[in-house]
């Protein structure tokens, strides 16, 4: 059975990626009384490595504040989205510590939506008694060098 913390940043992530899926996945209403098919899916070929061999990172998007969880008073969480076509791992690192990935009773962990390729990650982490956190994701394609990038989060105030 998951800890009430486990289950509520699950629940959250996934009501996240359903709206997204939903609004982008889902014949729209067509005016006319019809339904508009959403375009065809295209596959792109993933970017060549760097100079270095690591793999490309073609997005990466990362929030600079948090919030405590008002339900956890005593955790935070972001979510970080990315698309690294080419990866086939991925580690999280808060404060220079990598983190578990899936979910734990007690933080830090990382809970991945998807592969290590892409869509991204929620982090979850202790609110306290910092007030700013270092967040890195790195990817590896196999016995590549990592890409690597690397985010400041601080505490909002309240909201």
């Amino acid at each position: 059975m998951l800890a009430p913390v486990a289950a509520g940043v699950v629940g959250a992530m996934v009501a996240g990626l359903v709206a997204v899926a939903g609004a982008a996945g889902d014949d729209a209403p067509d005016p006319e009384g019809g339904t508009i098919p959403p375009p065809p899916a295209t596959t792109a070929p993933a970017p060549p490595p760097a100079a270095d061999g690591a793999p490309r990172v073609a997005q990466f998007h990362a929030p600079r504040r948090f919030w405590c969880l008002p339900a956890h008073p005593g955790q935070a969480q972001v979510t970080i989205g990315w698309s690294v076509p080419a990866a086939t791992a991925v580690a999280v690192l808060v404060d220079g510590r990598r983190v578990p990935l899936g979910l734990r009773r007690r933080p830090p962990f990382a809970v991945l939506a998807g592969t290590p390729a892409g869509i991204g990650a929620t982090v979850v982490f202790a609110c306290r008694p910092r007030t700013r956190h270092r967040i890195e994701i790195r990817w590896r394609a196999g016995d590549s060098p990592a890409a690597r990038r690397v985010v400041s989060v601080r505490r909002a105030g309240r909201r």
